[in-house]
């Protein structure tokens, strides 16, 4: 049995009065904070075995020159060895039918704190290494080309350079405060549901 269908079970099992707040509300919530960060982790990893995979032919094709795109690659599964470690082995908390459904909606608010805490360190874990991994092939191919010197091959690396780093520093900014702010958002909306719970039952 699921999450969502203890979760379920739990609010039709016990004794409650009349609340404001329609419980559908509440279970639909719950079902998609859990599956849409399932789902964006799911497709963020497959998306980087991709570009790994991608990296990883560039680099054959002619490796005695763009053998520096194995750095590229090796990035980008440190990232998908990070993300795969912290969905399998992070600490699961499993509650069951006969829990109130204010420990389930606690349960809920916990994760979100864990998610928000996440994304608090998300430049270390996640944006460093891609980072790194975009920045340091063309700045090694650079520094080994026969003509390092010469203004086309500079402002080639200088613009791919500047151009990683405002796409990354903007990622860093999206994950870091939208991120962060939906997530506090989500927890306070939780936190109402619950406290019209407990008004209801105390009713």
């Amino acid at each position: 049995m699921s999450s969502l269908d203890n979760l379920k079970k739990a609010w039709q099992s016990q004794k409650h009065g009349e609340l404001k707040t329609d419980p559908k509300k509440l279970l639909v919530m719950v079902r998609m904070e859990r599956y849409t960060y399932l789902a964006s982790d799911i497709f963020v990893i497959l998306v980087l075995f991709g570009v790994s995979a991608f990296f990883i032919a560039a680099a054959m094709s002619e490796i005695q020159e763009s053998w520096p795109w194995f750095i590229a690659a090796f990035c980008c599964m440190w990232v998908v060895a990070t993300m795969t470690y912290r969905r399998v082995f992070r600490k699961k908390h499993k509650l069951g039918s006969d829990h109130s459904i204010a420990e389930h909606i606690d349960l809920t608010i916990k994760e979100l704190k864990e998610q928000a805490k996440l994304q608090k360190s998300v430049f270390w874990w996640y944006i460093l290494p891609l980072a790194l991994g975009c920045m340091l092939p063309p700045a090694i191919s650079y520094a080994l080309s026969p003509d390092p010197f010469s203004m086309g091959n500079l402002l080639d690396l200088v613009f791919s350079q500047l151009f990683f780093f405002i796409v990354f520093f903007f990622v860093f900014l999206v994950c870091r405060f939208a991120g962060v702010k939906t997530k506090a958002n989500q927890i306070n909306e939780l936190e109402k549901l619950k406290k019209t719970f407990e008004e209801g039952e105390n009713a």
